[in-house]
């Protein structure tokens, strides 16, 4: 029996690129081998990466919604391949939705608005052997509009750190649910609130994840080594950061600030959900505090193109790249909150279009080169 879900109404969102879906759908159970049409048929994992399927079957995807973990409140979209060989969990930015996040922050999934079956790329899925999870991030009772990870510049209200220690924990094991496999390899990694999110991780919980990435969601300020929390990480894990050098959202323009400062028109909209509205400046956290405590060492001068301009470390293992041109979104809109500094303003500088790359497969490529 298909999976239903329901389709909810649209809204403004406060960190993440678009708009954000209000409410949460019916519970429900898994969808097996959801095709990218809507019907049942599986994909052949060989006609998407060129390889024969795995031990002679047809490899397909499986797609689970609104699962959850004892003790914890959030709500988890999967969306597994049988062939995979890894597992990405991938936090949506402030105010938006594991719908959003599956859809215009990271692709996997093809419908936007949800649709009551999810519409999925299998073809990327099944290429890149990566199952993908979108957790949905909690808010302030009270602030509804403030779905988003508690990371010291916003404020979920519930243990976010605890939370992704138990996914990955789960995700490893195989506990998620019945049907969904175990994973030697779990990658974290979130767009904007949800960037932000994955540093905080990578600083107080290194260990939960195999690698980290960040896409428009730098530190905040709190992590700094004067800040109330220093990043402290108890191991060298690997790290890619994406930022766009015209990010009107986090103010990114000026490249010689020490720190960065959420747009004013995202702050008031978020009132007591947003405590510390100020990031650090992406490149000199990498410079100065990521690269020696990866691998020791000291960031080497960086690769610029017309396109990028690209720091790589300790042997690939810290990574940042600066999008030439590129606003927050990951994608173009049509609509997003405060880009530009007014709402309801679209963004048609995304990091995808400026780099001509798509952010997921920069991500799923990092995370594979760390596996070698």
């Amino acid at each position: 029996m298909r999976l239903k879900v329901v389709a909810l109404p649209l809204l403004i969102s406060m960190l993440a690129c678009g708009r954000f879906d209000m409410g949460s759908p019916d519970a429900s159970t898994a969808v097996p081998d959801a095709g990218s049409a809507g019907s049942d048929a599986g994909v052949d994992a060989g006609a998407a990466d060129g390889g024969a399927p795995d031990a002679g079957t047809t490899a397909t995807v499986r797609v689970f919604t609104d699962l959850r973990l004892p003790g914890h409140p959030h709500t988890i979209d999967a969306f597994i391949p049988t062939n995979a060989e890894r597992v990405v969990v991938f936090l949506h930015g402030g105010g938006g939705t594991k719908e959003t996040g599956a859809s215009r922050e990271s692709g996997v999934r093809l419908d936007d608005p949800a649709r009551a079956t999810p519409v999925i790329d299998e073809a990327f899925l099944l290429s890149t052997r990566t199952a993908w999870v979108f957790p949905q991030g909690q808010h302030l009772q009270g602030a509804l509009l403030a779905k988003t990870w508690s990371n010291y510049m916003m404020v979920s209200g519930v243990d976010d750190v605890a939370f992704l220690n138990a996914l990955s924990a789960a995700l490893g094991s195989g506990s998620l649910q019945s049907t969904v496999p175990g994973f030697s390899r779990v990658y974290l990694a979130g767009h904007s609130n949800g960037g932000v999110m994955a540093n905080r991780q990578w600083c107080e919980s290194t260990t939960s994840f195999e690698a980290y990435g960040s896409v428009s969601g730098p530190p905040s300020t709190d992590l700094l080594p004067s800040g109330a929390h220093p990043c402290a990480p108890s191991a060298q894990r690997p790290f890619i950061g994406i930022i766009g050098s015209s990010d009107t959202v986090l103010q990114t323009a000026n490249n010689w600030a020490g720190t960065w400062s959420v747009n004013s028109c995202l702050q008031m909209g978020a009132g007591a959900a947003m405590p510390n509205p100020m990031v650090a400046n992406e490149e000199t956290f990498h410079r100065t505090f990521r690269v020696p405590r990866i691998c020791n060492g000291m960031a080497s001068a960086p690769v610029s193109t017309t396109q990028s301009t690209t720091w790589s470390d300790c042997n690939g293992r810290a990574k940042l790249i600066r999008v030439e041109g590129a606003d927050h979104c990951v994608a173009v809109t049509t609509s997003d909150a405060c880009v530009g500094g007014t709402r309801g303003g679209g963004c048609p500088n995304s990091l995808d279009g400026q780099l001509g790359t798509r952010m997921r497969q920069v991500l799923v490529d990092f995370f594979v080169s760390t596996e070698r």
